[in-house]
C-alpha cells in the first residue's frame, strides 16, 4: 500500500511495469466543493506524481480512470459518453 504523491515509494513500485492504470482519485462531489484543497492535492497533484514517475521508469502505458460521479443517478446502463450530467451536490 502507499500514496501515489510519495514518490520516493512510486519510483520502487514501477521497476518493471509496462502499464498503470490510476484509480487513486477521490470523488464524493459534495466534499470536493467543502474540501477543495484536499481534492486538488489528491487528485491533481497525484495524477501529475503518477505520470512523472511513470515516463521516468520508462513506463509504456498510463490509464487514468475517470469517475462516473459526474452522471448521477443513471438513466440508462451502460452510461455512455452521451449520458446526461447531473452531480450530486450535497454541501
Amino acid at each position: 500500500m502507499g500514496d501515489v504523491r510519495d514518490e520516493v515509494k512510486l519510483k520502487k513500485s514501477l521497476r518493471g511495469v509496462d502499464v498503470v492504470v490510476h484509480a487513486a482519485a477521490y470523488v464524493d462531489v459534495g466534499e470536493s466543493v467543502r474540501k477543495p484543497l484536499m481534492y486538488f492535492d489528491n487528485n491533481v497533484l497525484g495524477i501529475v506524481s503518477t505520470a512523472k514517475c511513470s515516463l521516468g521508469s520508462n513506463v509504456d502505458f498510463l490509464v487514468y480512470l475517470s469517475s462516473a460521479a459526474v452522471y448521477g443517478n443513471p438513466k440508462y446502463l451502460p452510461i455512455d459518453e452521451n449520458h446526461p450530467t447531473e452531480p450530486h451536490l450535497t454541501v
